[in-house]
């Protein structure tokens, strides 16, 4: 049997065993006891130390920090549990947690003080993984929970909280099958299973319930909790919320579905021009299928000549512009050419940031053709209108002149009747004979337009320098008895220099534009005619507040014998405003109206200036 130590031989066996370093020093701070452990802490030896000051092993930052809890420990105070930073021999800091205690002799007197240390590196730098792992299972916006085997809920985050309304205090300590609907609760059994198995279930896509008994899409990633020795005894649930991916996934596909159906081509390409994405109408356009192209740089469709094209195209999205091309080609596979238009736009990513092109390609093969075709019908049709007006034109002009004579007579005996015999008719007779004058006047006046519109058409148009005022004062003086009749109030506003025209036509176009605002300005009519110029054009413009035209019926106007209104309301032959097209378009002018039912109209008229005036 061993011989037993003496109590100070155990003593220093003791502390030379413990983990814990255990440093003696005296009044004056020098050491006089270091034990294994202080060895192995800080890297001195026992002959290293002893007889030495331990400021080597205090930070100049800490050492008020040392003085002061000496200071206590000498005035025979106990420091306990005292965490402070430490020096290894190296230089490397250790984390430390300290109790220094004074120590005395036999009679109670001060002969020390006493050290000892724990190093606490470790279990810190896990308490602060710890925190920052609560911080991070905190913050995350997936909700993260664990459980254990028996599927009642340890921990719960605020994520989980938000998405299933569940507070903690509501849901820890209760089975997970709260936020498991019933028709998913074996599904719920196998993942526990996987788990007591120690194996990890990844992005696990199912559905979940809220606390008000709404169902979220989620995607599960459950791992096995597992003791030191490796024993599994629970589970960890991360999960998100797939309700935005789904409703994403939804409007992909219904974007996707829109754009295969299309019958424009739509292409999107990166920035460096390779093609990304193309749809069917691209495959039907160029002939290139998906598998084909997708990949190659979009210059696989662009003909030589139109390569510029895509370098400025590039430069626009490149900035975040758009660009349309109205008139362009691109090749087929075949080597056919391709007439389309183009509209290109840049693709942004959720930052903003321009990362690529789409473009929507629109075949213009088949409208080319429609034009084409209706080109030639309109060609056909004006012709054959030409021809048809010139044969009615010669018609109305030989009609006219041979109603002329006849008419003439009928004027002249019904005033002859009314005058030489008048007294012997009754009233009845006499009505008839007024009647007989007055639609012979009407029909006269239909002659007299006809005729003008005729030859309109065939005479050679003579143009002069004509001064406008002296044109506006002819139209007055030719209108002064419907003007004196209908109490019009006409007003001029503006100048003009001289125009050159055909002075006949010019006083006929304006007598009429200020006759039929008369005529349909209202019971008091307020005419304005406006005079203005603009560079080599000479505008005149005749204003009234009447009954306005239709916007369906502004062009028909211009028509022969077109009428919007009863003769009995508004008498006329039709022909008037026809008339005006024909003699300012043979003048080389243009006409045009802007009018507004119940508000009114302003018929307008265009002619070169005179080049003595310009």
């Amino acid at each position: 049997m061993a011989a037993s130590l003496g109590y100070p031989a155990l003593l220093h066996a003791i502390i030379d065993s413990t983990d814990d370093a255990v440093i003696g020093k005296n009044v004056d701070g020098i050491v006089t006891l270091w034990n294994r452990a202080a060895e192995r802490i800080f890297g001195y030896s026992h002959a290293e130390m002893v007889g030495r000051l331990t400021a080597e092993l205090v930070p100049a930052y800490k050492h008020d920090e040392e003085s002061a809890v000496m200071a206590r420990a000498i005035g025979g105070e106990r420091v306990d549990n005292y965490e402070t930073i430490l020096l290894h021999k190296s230089g490397r800091p250790i984390e430390m947690s300290l109790t220094v205690s004074p120590i005395l002799d036999d009679s109670g007197k001060l002969v020390g003080v006493s050290h000892i240390a724990r190093d606490i590196t470790e279990r810190k730098a896990m308490n602060r993984q710890a925190l920052h792992l609560s911080a991070l299972v905190s913050s995350s916006d997936d909700a993260i929970a664990s459980k254990d085997l028996n599927g009642i809920v340890l921990s719960w985050n605020d994520a989980a909280e938000r998405m299933f309304g569940y507070t903690a205090a509501e849901i820890i300590g209760q089975s997970i099958c709260l936020i498991i609907p019933a028709d998913r609760r074996p599904e719920g059994e196998n993942v526990l299973r996987s788990v007591r198995a120690g194996e990890r279930v990844e992005h696990f896509d199912t559905i979940r319930r809220r606390k008000d008994g709404t169902l979220i899409p989620v995607s599960l990633t459950v791992s096995p909790i597992r003791t030191a020795s490796g024993a599994v005894i629970g589970a960890s649930k991360i999960v998100r919320d797939m309700s935005e991916r789904s409703m994403m996934e939804r409007e992909t596909n219904r974007l996707a579905a829109i754009v295969d159906s299309s019958d424009d081509a739509i292409i999107s390409t990166d920035l460096d021009d390779v093609i990304q994405t193309w749809n069917r109408a691209a495959e039907r356009m160029f002939g290139h299928t998906s598998t084909e192209i997708v990949g190659r740089p979009i210059i696989t469709i662009i003909p030589e000549n139109r390569l510029q094209e895509e370098v400025d195209i590039l430069a626009h999205i490149r900035s975040g512009l758009s660009m349309r091309l109205s008139d362009t080609v691109r090749c087929g596979k075949d080597g056919t050419l391709v007439p389309i238009s183009l509209t290109v736009s840049p693709i942004r990513d959720r930052h903003g940031r321009v990362v690529g092109a789409s473009t929507i390609a629109r075949d213009l093969s088949a409208l080319r053709v429609y034009a084409t075709t209706l080109e030639q019908t309109v060609k056909e049709r004006t012709a054959a209108l030409e021809t048809a007006n010139t044969h009615l034109e010669s018609f109305a002009y030989s009609v006219s002149h041979d109603l002329r004579a006849p008419l003439r007579g009928m004027q002249g005996l019904s005033h002859a009747l009314l005058e030489d015999y008048g007294e012997q008719l009754d009233e009845r007779g006499r009505d008839y004979a007024a009647r007989i004058i007055r639609e012979a006047a009407a029909l006269d006046e239909l002659i007299q337009d006809l005729l003008t519109y005729s030859r309109l058409t065939h005479i050679e148009v003579e143009m002069e320098d004509i001064g406008v005022a002296e044109v506006i004062n002819s139209a007055l003086h030719n209108l002064r008895e419907d003007i004196r009749l209908s109490h019009a109030a006409i007003r001029v506003s503006g100048s003009l220099p001289n125009v050159r025209a055909n002075r006949t036509m010019l006083i006929q176009v304006v007598t009429n534009l200020i006759s039929n605002a008369v005529k349909f300005g209202g019971e008091h009519p307020a005419v304005v005619v406006v005079l203005e110029h603009d560079g080599d054009l000479a505008r005149i413009t005749v204003e009234d507040h009447g009954i306005g035209i239709a916007p369906q019926h502004q062009e028909r106007i211009f028509r022969a014998f077109e009428r919007l209104h009863g003769v009995e309301s508004y008498p006329g032959t039709g022909m008037g405003l026809a008339i005006v097209r024909k003699a300012i378009e043979r003048q080389g002018g243009r006409v045009g109206v802007q009018s507004e039912e119940g508000q009114g109209s302003r018929f307008w008229i265009e002619l070169p200036r005179s080049v003595a005036a310009a």
